[in-house]
């Protein structure tokens, strides 16, 4: 929660330009994320020379549009701003770390299974791109709240 709670802070004391095709694709991916937890399908038609070798993009009403530009700005805001001060602070994730980490999530599930192996089909699926982005977000927030210093208010309910 603090964690989030930097995040968001960071985003609205440092406001950028998200580029409206970046916007855009995040609206798309929200989209397409909540039909499927939904358990909808993607509205699409084609014509009769048409095979299902490819990719849809999901059609994006306006209220769909408007339920998650919001969401998606904030999202992109703050990848952007903690990616930045990843770069800035030189805070990586380095193969022990990510080791570590496929190692706690193979306990959970009872331990079985080689490392290296679950790395590669992980890899496979962009999986170990997505974990290692997360343990660097954690590891930039992490690093700037030991830097910074919480100030704790006491405020009348009134």
């Amino acid at each position: 929660a603090v964690r989030q709670s930097l995040a968001e802070k960071i985003a609205e004391m440092n406001p950028v330009a998200i580029p409206e095709g970046l916007v855009q694709e995040q609206v798309r991916f929200m989209v397409k994320d909540a039909k499927k937890k939904d358990g909808q399908k993607d509205d699409h038609v084609h014509d009769e020379n048409c095979s299902h070798d490819h990719e849809h993009e999901p059609a994006i009403s306006p209220e769909d549009e408007a339920k998650h530009r919001p969401s998606a700005i904030k999202i992109l805001l703050e990848e952007i701003l903690i990616s930045q001060l990843a770069e800035d602070l030189k805070i990586e994730v380095s193969e022990d770390d990510l080791n570590k980490e496929v190692a706690s999530f193979m306990s959970l599930f009872g331990g079985a299974g080689n490392v290296e192996q679950i790395k590669r089909e992980w890899k496979k699926n962009g999986s170990i791109d997505r974990l290692r982005a997360r343990m660097q977000r954690e590891k930039t927030l992490d690093t700037i709240l030991d830097k910074i210093k919480l100030k704790e208010e006491m405020i009348d309910r009134e």
